[in-house]
């Protein structure tokens, strides 16, 4: 098999102050690629049946975001049911939004008030402007106390 060789060269200006990379184990500077934003929550308790809320949020600037909502239902009763999780720039019960497998997903449990149901997407999101974004949350129960939702939502800036 021959090898070919490839010559790359590269036209125009790169300013090398926009690739700087971290080796100190630190988070990259605001408005840089890898800049990271979290928040956590603990036990939330997920709401009214088949009403989105909102668990937790993070403030963003404007840029090219990957985001990740993710977190557990515990139901707080024996029956079944489902949790979806997702990300949205839309506050309370609104799920506009939200596009399955892009930023939500759901998990189901059984009926064991002992069993913990996992859930997590990850999206991209491009925002114009600086932007609230939500990590959003669905219970589904027949009866009994709503479900407690622990998890988190984080970004880091990809473009």
């Amino acid at each position: 098999m021959a090898r070919t060789q490839i010559d790359k060269s590269l036209v125009g200006s790169v300013n090398s102050s926009s690739l700087v990379g971290i080796a100190d184990g630190s988070n990259a500077a605001a408005g840089r690629v890898g800049e990271y934003v979290s928040s956590t929550f603990n036990a939330v308790s997920a709401g009214t049946t088949d009403t989105f809320g909102d668990a937790t949020s993070i403030v963003l600037s404007a840029g090219d975001w990957m985001i990740e909502a993710s977190g557990w239902y515990r139901p707080q009763s024996s029956v079944t049911g489902y949790g979806v999780v997702g990300f949205s720039t839309h506050v309370g019960n609104d799920s506009s939004s939200l596009v399955a497998g892009m930023t939500e997903a759901a998990a189901s449990w059984p009926a064991d008030a002992n069993f913990y149901s996992w859930v997590a997407v990850t999206g991209r999101l491009n925002l114009a402007a600086s932007a609230t974004v939500y990590c959003k949350m669905l219970p589904h129960y027949a009866s009994g106390s709503a479900p407690l939702f622990y998890g988190a939502i984080q970004a880091w800036r990809i473009h």
